[in-house]
């Protein structure tokens, strides 16, 4: 499990910095840089919805990260390895700041 820091203040998910779902995915199976990946567990405040079950609102500081950004030295099997995971928006989509090429 990951502790998961994230500054996506828009995702419905977001919690004071903390992620509050029980787990996330990251994509960016081409990715060989940071700007390659994205949280695609990401769900704009307003959209989730109690009746699917995806309104998270207890943070939740340690998580399991499935990632499919074969080309970070984090990734194993397609689970991230990393300590301490930061999700970050760049004005277009909630990058994985933690990725590092291999």
């Amino acid at each position: 499990m990951s502790k998961l820091s994230c500054s996506v203040c828009d995702c419905a998910s977001n919690s004071s910095g903390c992620c509050c779902r029980p787990n996330i995915n990251v994509s960016g199976s081409s990715a060989t840089d940071c700007c390659g990946t994205n949280c695609s567990s990401y769900m704009p405040r307003g959209q989730a919805s109690n009746s699917c079950g995806c309104n998270f609102t207890t943070p939740n500081e340690n998580l399991e990260i499935s990632c499919n950004a074969s080309n970070c030295m984090y990734n194993s099997h397609c689970q991230c390895t990393s300590n301490d995971v930061n999700i970050e928006f760049d004005g277009t989509k909630s990058l994985c700041k933690t990725f590092k090429a291999k």
